[in-house]
């Protein structure tokens, strides 16, 4: 009788062992087709956040070409900015305090000018053409108003940036 209750207790504990190896490889699958479905959501998820940036940049070129804004390519945008650099060094009589500096997606450079209008109207035009530019973009940094027994001028300094698309830091 030991014996037989012996050969049960090792039936019985072998098929448990049976169900505990039947259980483990039926949890190693879904453990391996949980980690497949995963790969697969990471990879969609990557495509998906490719194309919503996609869309947002093709988006953002519609609005700027709808606003008429330039969007500017590197090399375009360094002819700009010097061509526009080289017009306003001549029309005012301007010095480059700063040379020109490519930085953050931009070309940069600082400029300093004396400027001696014959009305108030003339100081208006050129601060609204300085505002009011968008390629270049003209930040006024400073203005000095300068009376002397000769002579009444305006000393202004104002950065000039040209930003362009692509190639930042």
């Amino acid at each position: 009788m030991k014996i037989l209750g012996s050969y049960r207790l090792f039936l019985l504990l072998l098929a448990a062992c049976a169900a505990t190896a039947g259980i483990g490889l039926t949890a190693l699958r879904l453990n391996n087709a949980a980690d497949t479905a995963l790969a697969d959501i990471n990879v969609r998820a990557a495509v998906l956040n490719a194309e919503k940036a996609g869309e947002k940049i093709d988006a953002l070129h519609e609005a700027a070409e709808n606003a008429d804004i330039f969007i500017f390519s590197e090399s375009d945008a360094r002819k700009w900015f010097l061509d526009a650099l080289d017009s306003f060094l001549k029309k005012y009589d301007a010095k480059v305090v700063t040379p020109m500096q490519k930085t953050d997606s931009a070309f940069r450079s600082r400029v300093s000018f004396r400027f001696t209008p014959k009305t108030p109207t003339e100081l208006a035009i050129l601060l609204e053409y300085m505002e009011n530019s968008v390629a270049p973009v003209f930040i006024i940094e400073s203005t000095a108003f300068i009376s002397t027994e000769k002579e009444r001028y305006i000393n202004v300094t104002a950065e000039i940036i040209q930003p362009f698309y692509g190639g930042g830091k």
